[in-house]
């Protein structure tokens, strides 16, 4: 069973896959969550590659080459990671794009050394963040944000500098996300000849919390699946193969 490290977007942790383990598990992969720490001098003194090196050490150990499975800031870090870590694949759900994408960010954010979303986030920023799901699914993640470190958001917002690995990739982009527009996520993938499924209908957060999630986690499964040579179809509900990129293009949609 070909293990899978995930890393959450900013301001989450592995509660964030929720929706998206079980449908990585009947898939016959291995969902390792990973839980971000804060650098030895707290949230203020931690950089975007003090995440980096904590994917790389525990993915490392994985014995064969490792797939990568981010979200948000989170894709960033699997990115910068794949290729210290030899990844055998990586995929970015509504990943931050890297730098040089035009129109990121959409426009200039500024944030404190330590941004605490522990204790200000509100329940209104977490339904924008996630218009489709379920109310209830919004009072539940609004319990779960975690600080953040202001140094990591301003990477990721100023552009993290990256060159493609040499690994396939593909990034997961709601069309209705308003985080990171879809245009972004086209243009990045375009310039790095990686591939793209557009989920109608699905925002930022919603692409993991939402009704869209099973989905999108099904059609990813099946794509990182196929890249370790295991060609098994997935059966969600012992159902069909989820949508596979057309023949001779990178991008499909669901």
């Amino acid at each position: 069973m070909r293990e899978v490290w995930l890393v959450a977007g900013a301001g989450a942790g592995p509660w964030e896959w929720r929706l998206w383990l079980p449908v990585l598990r009947a898939a016959g992969l291995r969902p390792r969550p990973l839980a971000l720490r804060p650098a030895p001098g707290g949230l203020a003194a931690t950089r975007f590659e003090d995440y980096v090196d904590q994917l790389a050490a525990a993915a490392a150990a994985s014995g064969a080459p490792p797939l990568l499975l981010g979200a948000s800031m989170g894709a960033l870090v699997c990115l910068a990671a794949a290729p210290r870590v030899r990844a055998a694949a990586v995929a970015c759900v509504a990943g931050a794009p890297p730098a040089g994408t035009p129109g990121w960010p959409p426009q200039p954010r500024a944030f404190p050394d330590v941004v605490r979303w522990s204790e200000e986030a509100t329940f209104e920023g977490t339904r924008r963040a996630m218009p489709e799901a379920p109310a209830w699914m919004a009072r539940w993640a609004l319990g779960r944000w975690r600080d953040e470190s202001g140094a990591v958001l301003r990477a990721v917002f100023g552009g993290v500098a990256l060159a493609p690995p040499p690994c396939p990739v593909l990034a997961v982009h709601g069309r209705a996300d308003a985080q990171v527009p879809p245009a972004c996520a086209e243009s990045w993938t375009a310039r790095w000849g990686a591939d793209l499924l557009l989920v109608e209908g699905a925002s930022h957060v919603g692409l993991l919390l939402g009704p869209h999630a099973r989905r999108a986690a099904a059609a990813t499964a099946a794509w990182l699946a196929a890249r370790t040579g295991d060609t098994r179809p997935f059966r969600p509900g012992a159902r069909r193969r989820p949508p596979q990129p057309p023949h001779g293009t990178n991008n499909f949609k669901i």
